[in-house]
């Protein structure tokens, strides 16, 4: 829930300097990324909009999340799991290991 915002201040702009303005900031309102702006002492604020993610992306790591949150309840629920059953657990873990890598790989470095 945002604060209860009472204060306004106004700004007067050329138009030179408003297209400036608008153009450093596309993705939001100026008035947010300008309050953000001077709250952070002129460093960008990273508690605003993020990039919007990609929706297969999300998928897929809701899929590994998923995976990795049933090998988990496996390990913690069961003390006597066979050989077999741990050496696929481990598995399964390097596996989930190696697709975030490629994932975070992905994010990257787009190609």
């Amino acid at each position: 829930m945002s604060p209860n915002r009472t204060k306004q201040t106004k700004i007067r702009w050329t138009d030179a300097e408003h297209q400036l303005a608008v153009s450093a900031c596309p993705d939001r309102h100026l008035a947010s990324w300008l309050r953000d702006m001077a709250l952070a002492g002129g460093q960008r604020s990273r508690l605003r909009r993020s990039a919007k993610a990609d929706p297969a992306l999300l998928l897929q790591l809701s899929k590994i999340g998923n995976n990795l949150n049933q090998s988990a309840r496996r390990l913690n629920i069961r003390n006597d799991l066979s050989q077999t059953e741990r050496t696929f657990l481990f598995r399964n873990l390097a596996s989930i290991e190696a697709d975030l890598n490629a994932i975070r790989d992905l994010v990257e470095n787009p190609s």
